[in-house]
């Protein structure tokens, strides 16, 4: 049974909208795919006329969700204090009680959590929720953020960053942290290559986790086609992807470093969902790339934070990424050779050949 729990005033479309999806999702045996709300609280005063939301996407992080929650909340009350805003955790219904901890972090900006059914995962999921729950508060709704669960460099000051551009016009705000070289693995190596080279975006961080957007924005994000993966990690390329193609006035915000907890165990699902949802989106706008000159990308307009700061330390085995880099060629080489040019393939050998360790 699935339960609606709905406090202060929750407005009538979530119940509506969840009957439809949960009705057609059952008829067509796709009740997997359901990700609309199961459990929502309200904490703090009531509120209306929601001016600015600030979401947490989480799974499993009731150790930092509360140190988060705070720098938004302080984020909030310095910098916007003439408008109404909610902090919303959009959650998966974590064992680890991130809700409690959430719901007992002590702030003055009311607070909300959402989450999917139990057992259902995904950031994307997560988002779904996030983006349904601001289209209510339309047209009352003037900028929307969202920032990951797991940040420790998070600072009142990125709520202003990611917030402003927004109500200054910007439809979408996009991150710059100084990373370390061995960081944003999958951002260095395929999203920001293919987005300049195909589309001509110069968008240094298209799936940073820390994104503002404005609600026309959501309106489109939530009218187009969602792939599984998308539901997903694949939802931060989504959103960029959708953003691009839609001609919405872009952006990007300086935020320093990102300090937050180790990836790696998350990269091998991380990838496969990030490209997948990359490619499928791409491929189904081959008339907005292919045959398409372009100048050489310009830099979007950047606010926030301008220099650049140490980035995270991170401890890192070179010699144990390049046996694993070894192993991974030899085990696709015949693939690799078949689709490289022979000059390419070539270098790439030589490269992996070498024993430079710098």
């Amino acid at each position: 049974m699935v339960r609606i729990s709905i406090f202060h005033g929750e407005r009538l479309r979530l119940n509506v909208e969840f009957c439809i999806d949960y009705l057609s999702l059952l008829r067509y045996g796709e009740t997997t795919h359901l990700s609309h709300v199961v459990e929502t609280f309200m904490k703090n005063e009531r509120i209306e006329g929601v001016q600015i939301i600030i979401g947490i996407p989480s799974y499993m992080e009731a150790d930092t969700i509360g140190f988060v929650t705070r720098q938004v909340d302080l984020g909030i009350r310095k910098y916007f204090p003439g408008m109404k805003a909610v902090i919303v955790n959009v959650d998966n219904m974590s064992p680890d009680d991130t809700r409690g901890a959430f719901l007992s972090t002590e702030t003055v900006t009311p607070k909300k959590y959402i989450s999917t059914p139990r057992g259902m995962l995904g950031k994307g999921n997560n988002l779904l929720n996030l983006f349904r729950y601001a289209r209510s508060w339309m047209p009352d709704l003037r900028a929307a953020a969202v920032v990951d669960a797991d940040l420790r460099s998070i600072t009142p000051e990125w709520i202003k960053f990611l917030v402003e551009p927004i109500l200054k016009g910007y439809d979408y705000a996009l991150p710059r942290y100084s990373r370390h070289q061995f960081d944003g693995t999958i951002t260095n190596h395929i999203c920001y290559p293919l987005l300049y080279g195909l589309l001509g975006e110069n968008i240094r961080q298209p799936i940073g986790g820390e994104f503002g957007f404005s609600p026309r924005l959501v309106v489109h994000w939530l009218e187009q086609k969602w792939q599984s993966t998308t539901r997903l990690y694949g939802i931060d390329i989504f959103m960029t992807l959708n953003a691009v193609a839609g001609k919405f006035k872009i952006c990007e915000v300086g935020l320093g470093a990102k300090v937050h907890k180790a990836s790696a165990p998350k990269l091998g699902p991380m990838f496969t969902q990030v490209v997948t949802t990359f490619f499928e989106s791409i491929l189904a706008r081959k008339s907005d790339w292919i045959g398409m000159a372009v100048d050489r990308p310009g830099s979007k307009p950047l606010f926030g934070i301008k220099k650049l700061s140490p980035p995270q330390e991170l401890s890192i085995d070179i010699r144990d990424l390049k046996d694993k880099l070894r192993s991974e060629f030899l085990a696709r080489k015949k693939l690799l050779k078949k689709y490289l040019s022979p000059y390419i393939y070539l270098n790439m050998r030589n490269m992996i050949d070498q024993d430079h360790y710098d």
